[in-house]
């Protein structure tokens, strides 16, 4: 899972925000069970799952967030790093969008953010077909700024961290508002919406359901 505080928004030392993977993912996804569907008020599905915030939080950042991805990245773990500022993986990564095999939509800006980074059809094999990606390739798309070998992963991400950490607060963040301001901000709260809506109702059809009860029977076997 990704280990993170985004509280640090008002800590005007801070200007770095890491996001970090424990164990040997980044993070498995969003965990479906049975009672996660068709049980609960649709209305409050985004709230419960508590992946709504997650996203707002992300999009309205003022400091500059670093994801670490020391493992394999599943669902909104992948599909928010395009809002992400800055990324760097380990060479065992590789990035999960398995929307399609449980009959739901992309979340965290996917929908749009996929598209302007990978280009269209690669969004597609991603988003419409669920296929995975691996470090090399979002490194090549530019999803990612470096790739590190797995066993150095901590070490390196860390010094360059440290390096980035040392550079003018001031200019840094003020540069970040040009390249992600209002305008952005604006505009991605509003794709969230969009994503957020189709999700709902998604959550609430039975071929969705039906798919997301056999998944998790099987997973149990």
């Amino acid at each position: 899972m990704v280990k993170t505080d985004l509280k640090g928004c008002r800590e005007r030392k801070i200007n770095i925000i890491e996001l970090l993977g424990t164990g040997d993912y980044y993070s498995s996804g969003n965990h479906f069970t049975p009672s996660t569907s068709g049980v609960v008020d649709a209305s409050e599905l985004a709230h419960d799952a508590g992946y709504s915030q997650f996203v707002i939080k992300i999009i309205e950042h003022r400091k500059i967030l670093f994801a670490l991805v020391n493992g394999p990245a599943f669902g909104i773990a992948a599909t928010t790093l395009c809002l992400i500022d800055y990324v760097v993986c380990s060479d065992s990564a590789y990035f999960g969008t398995p929307f399609p095999y449980i009959g739901v939509s992309p979340e965290g800006c996917a929908s749009v953010m996929f598209e302007k980074v990978l280009g269209t059809s690669k969004a597609s094999e991603a988003i419409l077909f669920g296929e995975p990606i691996s470090a090399a390739d979002a490194l090549k798309r530019g999803i990612v700024a470096r790739v590190f070998p797995q066993a150095q992963f901590r070490k390196d991400a860390a010094a360059l961290v440290e390096k980035f950490s040392e550079l003018p607060k001031h200019s840094v963040l003020a540069s970040k508002e040009l390249m992600r301001g209002d305008k952005f901000r604006r505009e991605m709260l509003a794709v969230h919406d969009d994503e957020t809506r189709l999700i709902k109702k998604l959550f609430m059809d039975e071929k969705t359901i039906s798919l997301i009860k056999s998944k998790f029977t099987k997973a149990k076997i």
